[in-house]
């Protein structure tokens, strides 16, 4: 009795179909589906006045709307009966806002559009934005050195903190718009006094009386900038926008198009690769096609 046997071309065909529809559905379920997820954290740092605290985080929202109104987020939110709640993450999707045009023509917004560009080509923190100084910069090889961080407090006023594990030190390549912002940067500080805080200096990011930025400036910033540019758009942005946004939306953005985790990982100082692996988690439709066209063509 005569067998027939499937040619290779074919089985490799539906192979490649069946791999197609899976990541498909993956991911339209990976962005527009509710998941839960509870962790418990105890520490002796943690005061016994927050014995039981529960803190209910909102995260990688994409535009998404779960029920009229968010019924479902809502309703999610009230079962787990927090004491407090977070919004992180992309609570929009890349291509559907365009902040930085809306800040070139702003005459407000306008020269806080190079620490925009910054923030979202770079991945910092907002701690590690603020502490860079002159001297970690390097155009020659176009590179952004961090290992430390600027912060403030309201009891000791500025200081320095060094990264808490060595994946922090690291140094950031500079794309072709983060050396040019960086170089309209540093022509605008020209003249700057000077100030020396735990031994740094000529910091880049100054506020209007001449001292370095910390966090709680762009916090100030981006809520302002929200409310003037939902005034006139239709697709508004969410309220609540901070600058860890921008570095989340950086590494979404970078693992969508297919970086290498450990490089990703480094790039970001995360000292946990499953930090950096919840990030593919947030593919799109097009990430999944351009996969599958890949494998394709191998």
């Amino acid at each position: 009795m005569r067998k027939h046997s499937i040619p290779k071309a074919l089985v490799k065909l539906y192979v490649m179909i069946v791999i197609f529809f899976t990541l498909l559905i993956w991911t339209i379920w990976g962005n527009t589906a509710l998941t839960v997820g509870n962790i418990k954290i105890s520490s002796s740092r943690i005061p016994p006045a927050f014995s039981g605290f529960r803190i209910a985080q909102v995260s990688d929202l994409h535009n998404a709307e779960f029920g009229k109104g968010n019924k479902k987020l809502l309703e999610l939110l009230s079962e787990s009966k927090p004491d407090i709640i977070v919004i992180t993450g992309d609570f929009v999707d890349a291509g559907h806002t365009d902040i930085l045009s809306f800040m070139q023509s702003d005459s407000v917004y306008q020269k806080y559009r190079d620490e925009v560009i910054i923030l979202l080509g770079t991945g910092l923190r907002i701690s590690e934005l603020c502490g860079l100084t002159e001297t970690d910069l390097d155009f020659e090889n176009r590179v952004i050195n961090v290992d430390h961080q600027l912060l403030r407090s309201a009891e000791t006023g500025y200081y320095i903190e060094k990264p808490k594990t060595q994946s922090g030190i690291r140094q950031i390549p500079m794309s072709e718009k983060v050396y040019e912002a960086l170089g309209r940067v540093l022509e605008n500080r020209k003249g700057a006094k000077q100030i020396t805080i735990d031994g740094y200096s000529n910091f880049l990011f100054l506020n209007r009386d001449g001292c370095p930025k910390t966090g709680v400036n762009y916090s100030n910033m981006f809520r302002g900038l929200v409310k003037k540019y939902n005034k006139c758009h239709e697709e508004a942005l969410p309220k609540i926008m901070t600058p860890h946004t921008l570095r989340h939306t950086f590494c979404t953005n970078l693992a969508n198009a297919g970086m290498n985790p450990k490089a990703l990982q480094y790039i970001m100082g995360h000292s946990n690769i499953a930090m950096t692996l919840n990030y593919y988690a947030h593919a799109t439709f097009a990430s999944a096609r351009a996969e599958m066209e890949r494998l394709i063509a191998a």
